[in-house]
Order: structure tokens, then sequence, then C-alpha cells
């Protein structure tokens, strides 16, 4: 006979995994007609925005462009020119599994190389990496007990899983006029710019998400009436509301995307030269909750060999995220003597967590100008790294703004980075999932109504089990409490 059992379903997102797709994407610009040749290039910047991702036949692709501007000295060696270019790039990796999955990316740029083939053409290669973790809708299906109880005995055990319960996304534009920063000349052409959206804080108020973050740009100009460049770092905040699932949550894991970014010099209603950002964004989230999983972890019947049918299946316990913070101080050698270090323009690469240690090798570009005023740029790679004693499931790497002072034939640099750490526990649950009594099975031996056996353990249900009689029967028929110490003991087995 098959014993019928009382089913628990719960509906969650299933992650089918993490996969990073990394490749060189190149392209070439001419300098405009307009333009004087290049003398020498002095510095890149770059914005990565996604355009499209999509999941088909398991695999998920991710598309978009790296838009790269390219400040450098002309032949003339008076001030500073830029040319810009776009790189179109796509990525993709395979994953398995069913049900319609929502794909997660971080996409980002970690290297850049600008060369120079002749005076008047740039050849320009990035590196880009999309870290995509897809999600599909299933359900997690376990037992805790038989629905008729006469002639079986059921053990469950208790065990909290965390599980994703919406993986949403959400679009918005932020547009936004920004003041120069204070001292800073007033921008009157624009050079050479890069732009950047990152989530500060998230928090759960009356059933919505609030979403707070930062859109930064780095852009190199000319002040009016001047030849020479300058730069300036402008930050803007924002803040977006997302709806959360109706249950209560245990956890956020919120990223931004950028999907598209404009940026210009403009002069405003009173007449002030400001800076006009329109950004295009999206906001990745996944939603965790946690739940008591109880089920049937063991099962006997007194009558005869229970037949057991055991499920296993992977749960995740956990999922935290933390931020580590670190600041890399050097000295790197300059080709000669600067003045001035207009900026240091930093790109992380790889971030990587191993033997202690969260690392991620950093490129520099300073731009600089000497006493004669003209302009060079030095660039270094410095090896960032911070402590980390535990075991990351996903790392990231930001990069803050960098400071760099002149110091005779050095630059004294000061390069704070945010490594981004997540951490997933992980485990099996085995349970119980069909059981059954076979006629040919049943126990027709004839046995004692009293067995007198000393306890070799304090599990009283492993004694029930081996006795074929049952806990309640055997803590009657010996005065026992719940939580007793019964191994060495002489107990009385009644027959069930």
């Amino acid at each position: 006979m098959d014993f019928s059992l009382h089913k628990n379903a719960l509906d969650y997102y299933r992650t089918l995994g993490v996969k990073s797709a990394v490749n060189e994407f190149t392209a070439e610009a001419v300098v405009p007609d307009t333009q004087e040749d290049i003398a020498r290039i002095l510095c890149s910047q770059c914005t990565c925005s996604v355009h499209s991702k999509d999941v088909t036949g398991g695999r998920a692709a991710v598309s978009g462009e790296a838009e790269v501007t390219v400040m450098y000295a002309p032949e003339s060696e008076n001030g500073a020119a830029a040319i810009g270019l776009k790189i179109p790039f796509s990525l993709a990796a395979d994953f398995e599994g069913a049900g319609e999955p929502y794909p997660a990316a971080d996409v980002r740029v970690t290297a850049l190389d600008v060369r120079l083939l002749n005076p008047r053409k740039v050849l320009a290669k990035c590196e880009v990496r999309a870290r995509t973790e897809c999600w599909a809708k299933d359900e997690l299906v376990w037992y805790d007990g038989a629905e008729d109880q006469s002639g079986v005995f059921t053990r469950a055990d208790t065990r909290t899983v965390r599980t994703a319960a919406l993986a949403a996304e959400k679009t918005f534009v932020l547009t936004e006029e920004l003041p120069m920063p204070p001292g800073k000349p007033v921008p009157e052409k624009l050079l050479s710019r890069g732009v950047s959206i990152r989530v500060d804080d998230t928090q759960d108020v009356g059933g919505r998400l609030i979403v707070r973050g930062t859109a930064a740009v780095g852009m190199f100009y000319l002040p009016a009436d001047s030849v020479q460049p300058e730069y300036a770092e402008i930050e803007t905040q924002f803040s977006q509301l997302m709806e959360l699932p109706g249950e209560p949550l245990a956890a956020f894991d919120v990223s931004s995307m950028l999907t598209d970014a404009f940026l210009e010099i403009f002069t405003d209603s009173n007449g002030v030269r400001a800076v006009s950002l329109e950004v295009h964004a999206a906001l990745q989230a996944v939603f965790y909750r946690d739940t008591e999983m109880k089920y049937i972890c063991d099962a006997y019947s007194p009558a005869g060999e229970v037949t057991l049918q055991r499920t296993r299946t992977e749960v995740m316990s956990s999922c935290e995220a933390e931020t580590v913070r670190a600041v890399q101080r050097c000295q790197p050698e300059m080709p000669r003597p600067a003045k001035e270090i207009l900026a240091a323009l930093c790109l992380p690469g790889e971030p990587a967590a191993a033997e202690g240690k969260l690392t991620a090798e950093t490129s520099v570009n300073m731009v600089c100008r000497a006493d004669d005023g003209s302009l060079f740029s030095q660039s270094v790679v410095v090896p960032a790294e911070a402590d980390w004693a535990g075991t990351a499931d996903a790392v990231g790497v930001r990069a803050g703004s960098a400071i760099a002072v002149p110091a005779g034939n050095c630059a004294d640099l000061r390069l704070p980075l945010d490594f981004f750490v997540r951490t997933r526990e992980t485990g099996t649950v085995e349970y119980v999932s069909a059981m059954s009594l076979d006629d040919e099975k049943l126990y027709t031996q004839r046995r004692p109504s009293v067995t007198v056996v000393r306890a070799e353990t304090d599990d009283l249900w492993s004694i029930a089990k081996r006795y074929r009689s049952s806990e309640r029967v055997i803590a009657g028929c010996n005065a026992l409490q719940d939580g007793d110490a019964i191994a060495g003991k002489i107990l009385l087995i009644p027959k069930y």
C-alpha cells in the first residue's frame, strides 16, 4: 500500500548559475579635418552602456557599446583636442535549466588601450566583461507528514532556507542640470568624459523599496577663452521606488546598469554655463525571503518494512553582501617633473578573492601639466588589494576619486577602491517524497509483548524504529520526559 503524503509547495526563483564572458573589441577613429594632427595621446575615458540582454535557447546574450573619448596634444602643442568613437560589443554565456529565465548582468570595461596608428588615426581596444546570473521560476516541493498516520510513524526535521521570492527590473531616466564644482573655471567646450552609475543604499519603507544611488561624471573640458584643459568630477544623487512582493523579506540584492548617457555643456536661464546630464539606466533586483522547511526525513511501520523514496534538493541558507573599502598609496615615477596633475583616471581590472585577499590590478592614467605649460601623461598599474578572510561567491570592484599630486620626480598617488563581496551558503536537503508498504514485506514473526534492552543512544526514535514500537509508548512505559538522557539505561520496549 502507498501512503499519501502531505505536500508543501513554494514558488520561487531558482538560480541557474553565474557565468562570465570576456572579450576584446576594437574600433578606429580619424581626426576631423577641422582639427590638427595628433602629437601624442594624453588619456582616454569610457562609458559602457548595455542596450539589450535576453535569453534564448539557454544562451544569455548581452550587447551594447563602449563610448570612448580620446584627449590628445595637437601637433602645435597648443592646449588639447579630442575625438570620440563607439565600440559595439556582444557577449554570451550558456545556461542549463528549464523555465522562463530572467538575466541580471554586470557589464563593465576592464581594460582600455588607445594607440596612435598615424597622426590622423587612432585604434581603440577595450576588454569588456559581462557577468550574468540567470534566474528561472520554479517550485520547491517537500512533505511534512502522512495524510493518514495509522500504521506508519514519520520523523520530521526542520531547516530555514532562503529563496528568491522575486527577480525584477525597473528602468528609469535621470535628467539633471549640474553646476560646476566650486573653484573650477567656467566650461566652454567638452573634450572627454566618462559617466557611471551606482547604488548606494536600499531601504524597505511601507512595502516599497527605496533605492538611492549616484550618477558620477568625470570630464575634461576647455574653459572660456583658453586652450588649456581642466578636469572636473561631478556627482548627482537619485532615488527610485520598486514594488516589493507582498510578504516579509530577509534581504535585497540590487544593482544598477547604465543603458545610455548624454552629456553637454549649455547656458542656463541665468546665463551661466553648466552641464546637462541625461542618464538612462535599469535597476536589477532580487528579493529574498526566509522559509522554515519542515520535512519528513525518516519513516517506519510496526507492521512491516516500509520502502522510502528520497529526494535531494539544493537549498540556500543565507545570502549576504558586504563592501570592503581599501586605499592604495604609492609613488610612481614620472617621465619628467609635473607642475600640476590634472587628473588620475582609474580603471580596475578583474577582481579576485584568494588567500585571504581581495585583489584588482588597477590602471591609472595621470594627465599632467609641466612648468612650460605642455601636457603629458603617465600610466601605471597599481596592484590594489584588501584583506578578506571569508569565502566569496562573487566579487565586484569600483574605483573612487583618485588623488595625485606632484612629488619631485614622482607622483604621490592615493587610490580608493570599494570591493563588493557576495557570499552564499548552500546545502542539500534530503527528504522522503514517497513511501509504501508491500504485503510481501509484512512482519510475520512472533515476538514478545515486552522486550528489555539497554539503550545505546539518546535517540528514542532510532530505538522505537529498531524494535518496531513507538516513541510515545516507550516513553510512557519508562516514565521518560522530553530531553531525558537514556543512553545506558535499561528500557522496557512494549510491542506496538
